[in-house]
């Protein structure tokens, strides 16, 4: 009986040993972490724990790392380990917000079994460091939602781009979308450059408030607009359809209108403002809305008003996208006509008083040209702009290229007198000196 119950004691004693883990400090075990890159404070950092084993056989738990914002820990899974084999473990550890820039210390450890030894032991690598630093965030976004008024059960489009610079790699942000103060969607944008689209049903009338968020885990660049959302009003079959269609052709035309100034510019290597785009999108997606609702055999009052507004929209943002791209036009022609006049500054004292007068009013007839541009004409004015200061610079290139012909010859014809003049001094000198030499014999 006592044998029975010393080998029950024994039994036990050797499970617990089993299950409770030792610190070890095996040699035939070697822990180093190092990081991918540069971490930034406030974002996830990729680290490796590089584990080597150099005898015997060896079953790794998990793998923890220390470090002054807390302990990380990665479940391996009893992964195994031969003579001198190598594991690479990946890890994400979260870097403080308030971690100050500079190397910052972590601490591997790994949990394991070996085989020939009892329990399970841990063993610690040395103290490594990672660079830390802070974070340099340059976030833009730009929203626009569908319309300022609408109707309980109608849906609102918001459009929208982003742009997130200064974030680790592989580092997505986050956009959220408030109603009210209270947040209805949260998305996880894919990749840190690009656009994306809302549709928000609406529920209640009132003047909602919006707010757009664009959010990287250290800050966020916020967008609010607010909405007019009114009750929907009773059906009047067939009322003012017509009156849409033609409203509806009008702003088609005037769509094409700007697909062609938009299209010339392009061509033209005109640089254009960031939302220009996205507003041209904003605009189609209007045109399609009323588009389906004409669709509908019946349209209510609300649809018409809808409808009329929609398109009303649509002409007052395409004039102001049509504006934008005319003003970037003349922002082009003033910029090269001002380094023409520039230019031309340099050589006026050496032009002669003909070709003077009739750059001048060149120059001045080009001012002009570009002043009086409109949508109608932008692109040929443009044309013939670009084309007369071509002639004027090749005529500014041509003066500087014969003054500094004349300056060299002017240089070689000025040596060589003083060359000759050096000669006959010479002479006159030798002369005098042989005829006092004939004097003194």
């Amino acid at each position: 009986m006592n044998l029975n119950r010393i080998a029950v004691l024994v039994l036990i004693i050797l499970v617990i040993a089993q299950l409770s883990p030792t610190s070890a400090q095996d040699n035939d075990i070697s822990l180093e972490v190092e990081a991918e890159d540069p971490c930034i404070a406030g974002f996830g950092c990729h680290v490796n724990i590089t584990i080597r084993n150099y005898d015997g056989l060896i079953l790794v738990d998990f793998v923890k790392i220390t470090s002054p914002w807390g302990v990380f820990a990665e479940k391996v899974g009893w992964k195994e380990m031969k003579k001198n084999s190598r594991l690479v473990v990946t890890m994400t550890i979260k870097i403080d917000r308030n971690a100050l820039e500079g190397p910052a210390p972590l601490i591997p450890s790994i949990k394991y079994y070996k085989k020939g030894k009892l329990g399970l032991n841990t063993i610690e690598g040395n103290r490594s460091f990672i660079m830390i630093i802070k974070p340099k965030i340059n976030a833009t976004l730009f929203v626009l939602p569908s319309k300022e008024e609408t109707y309980v059960g109608e849906t609102l489009e918001i459009e929208g781009s982003y742009k997130v610079e200064g974030v680790p790699e592989g580092f997505n942000p986050s956009l959220l979308l408030y109603i009210d103060e209270q947040l209805q969607i949260e998305r996880q944008l894919n990749g840190t450059v690009g656009s994306f689209s809302l549709s928000i049903p609406m529920k209640k009338e009132g003047n909602r408030s919006f707010m757009v968020s664009l959010c990287y885990e250290v800050g966020c660049v916020d967008k609010k607009f607010n909405v007019v959302v009114r009750r929907p009003v009773k059906v009047i079959s067939g009322y003012g359809k017509d009156e849409i269609i033609k409203m509806l052709n009008e702003v088609r035309g005037i769509r094409a209108e700007l697909q062609d100034i938009y299209e010339s510019a392009v061509n033209n290597s005109v640089a254009l403002r960031e939302d220009t785009l996205l507003k041209m999108a904003l605009i189609d997606s209007k045109i399609r809305e009323v588009s389906k609702l004409l669709n509908k055999s019946e349209l209510s009052y609300s649809d018409v008003i809808r409808g009329i507004e929609t398109l009303n929209q649509s002409k007052e943002m395409m004039g102001e996208v049509i504006g934008s791209i005319v003003e970037s036009y003349k922002g082009v022609m003033r910029r090269r006509y001002s380094k023409v006049v520039e230019e031309f500054d340099k050589v006026r004292d050496i032009v002669n008083q003909t070709d003077l007068r009739s750059i001048e009013k060149r120059l001045e007839k080009v001012s002009e040209l570009i002043n009086s541009s409109t949508k109608e004409n932008i692109t040929q004015i443009y044309l013939n702009v670009t084309s007369e200061l071509d002639s004027i610079e090749y005529y500014i290139k041509s003066i500087r290229e014969k003054t500094l012909e004349e300056a060299k010859l002017l240089s070689a014809i000025t040596s060589s007198l003083m060359f000759i003049t050096m000669i006959s001094g010479v002479t006159v000198i030798l002369r005098k000196w042989k005829s006092l030499l004939r004097k003194a014999e």
